[in-house]
């Protein structure tokens, strides 16, 4: 750590003890922060953080911040982030993209962009959200893969009965565009869903969805269904 008078300075961490977090320990092996005062606010003007251990690294994140009355702002980059050498019990993932956050009127204000990689294709999944205290909320999530795509909203409440929901739209969703499955009948489905739902005094749900313009095997499928929790 070094710092001036006027409040800038650079903090240098080396973790040579870097390992799994399913195994107890911090799997981050460097990080790297510059950053100076203005005013009332701490500005991050570079962050570097390398996860992961020496032998298996776990990809790395970049960005910028700000500290002011509390609130927290960050833009990071990430790159072939590889949740399986964080933590074991975690699928292996290659992500790479953004993530943004910002505060404003009382609230966290979650943007991300990110990309992986699925067999020859990219999946990518970009989500807007606001934390308060009260609520998450996921004003608009989308996810495409290939032809398919899946756009959904929803919401998680964390007082009273904690109530949730969400509702989308899904189509041209193919077992092809996810992996080989020879030993089942081709699919091309398309259709919409929506959850409610609370977690006290118990967890319950109610599931409904309807599927239309979608094919299995050649043929025509249709059909709606509801189930409950």
């Amino acid at each position: 750590l070094s710092t001036t008078a006027n409040g800038a300075g650079r903090l240098v961490l080396t973790n040579r003890d870097a390992g799994l977090h399913s195994e107890g320990k911090l799997p981050l092996t460097a990080l790297q922060l510059m950053f100076r005062q203005a005013g009332d606010a701490l500005l991050f003007e570079r962050i570097a953080a390398t996860l992961g251990t020496g032998k298996q690294p776990a990809g790395s994140i970049t960005g910028n911040g700000r500290y002011a009355n509390g609130a927290l702002a960050l833009a990071a980059k990430i790159d072939a982030l590889d949740l399986h050498r964080i933590d074991q019990r975690l699928q292996a993932t290659r992500l790479s993209g953004k993530i943004d956050l910002q505060h404003a009127a009382g609230k966290q204000h979650l943007s991300i962009d990110l990309i992986e990689p699925v067999g020859n294709r990219d999946a990518a999944l970009t989500a807007r959200a606001t934390l308060s205290d009260a609520r998450l909320a996921v004003e608009h999530a989308a996810l495409r893969l290939g032809s398919a795509r899946l756009n959904a909203n929803g919401h998680v409440d964390f007082s009273n009965q904690q109530t949730f929901c969400a509702e989308g739209q899904w189509s041209r969703f193919r077992l092809q565009d996810i992996g080989q499955f020879a030993q089942f009948p081709a699919l091309d489905s398309s259709g919409r869903f929506s959850l409610h739902g609370a977690r006290l005094p118990h967890l319950s749900a109610d599931l409904a969805f309807d599927i239309h313009d979608s094919r299995l095997a050649g043929q025509p499928l249709q059909g709606n269904g509801q189930a409950q929790l």
